[in-house]
């Protein structure tokens, strides 16, 4: 659909016909537009527009492993995906820095863009944003690879797998920017893999009504679990 993410990840819609987009080869978020239906594998992306958010240093570390990590971990030699929320309500993108165990926040309507000097593909715009507004939502966590908005109760939140243990933690979305970061101590844990599940198991997750649907990478099944 879009030739212009070169080693892109994970990609959630967004508004409209926009979708946001992992670009690891430029560390950036891309915002991708095409302003009209796009069937299938299409690639005529005239009258399209591309933002792209470039992520440099918060707190003194670049994301990294932005769509796909290498466990680090002695002994634990596999790879997973990082994956990313997009909020309709703010319009902010949640997305996952898997090797930092941290989930960021990115507010797509702070600063300015510019256009990028090269042409990207048969898009009608493109611009890039180069010193973007994003900061730190939760952070402690292991490796956090799955990544889904919803709810629990009334209150609208981000379940978040992390990997290397197999759990998934509820955070409540923050009420403001100005929210203190969250700390693994103070998430949730919602549900979690047996025991006998090696690390590295558990992926993306979603929520459908009072149920999580999550995958278990070690059987190759996609299971259900409800939402305490």
């Amino acid at each position: 659909m879009s030739d212009v993410c070169p080693d892109c990840g994970s990609a959630r819609r967004g508004t409209c016909f926009a979708y946001w987009v992992y670009n690891e080869h430029n560390t950036s978020l891309d915002n991708n537009d095409f302003a009209q239906p796009h069937e299938p594998g299409g690639t005529d992306h005239a009258g399209g527009a591309l933002v792209r958010y470039t992520l440099t240093l918060v707190n003194g570390l670049q994301p990294a492993g932005l769509s796909r990590y290498r466990s680090e971990t002695p002994g634990v030699a596999s790879t997973v995906a990082s994956h990313l929320a997009f909020d309709p309500v703010t319009a902010f993108v949640y997305f996952v820095d898997t090797k930092n165990g941290r989930v960021l926040a990115l507010n797509p309507k702070a600063g300015t863009t510019e256009k990028l000097t090269t042409k990207q593909g048969d898009y009608t715009s493109a611009k890039t944003n180069n010193a973007p507004t994003y900061k730190e939502v939760a952070v402690g966590l292991n490796n956090p690879s799955g990544l889904t908005l919803g709810r629990r109760g009334e209150k609208r939140g981000l379940f978040v797998t992390d990997a290397l243990v197999n759990t998934i933690h509820w955070i409540p979305l923050p009420k403001a920017w100005s929210t203190p970061v969250f700390r693994l101590g103070q998430s949730t844990i919602v549900a979690q893999l047996n025991a006998n599940s090696p690390p590295m198991s558990l992926a993306g997750v979603r929520q459908r009504e009072d149920y999580l649907y999550f995958v278990n990478r070690s059987t190759s099944q996609v299971m259900r679990a409800r939402i305490p």
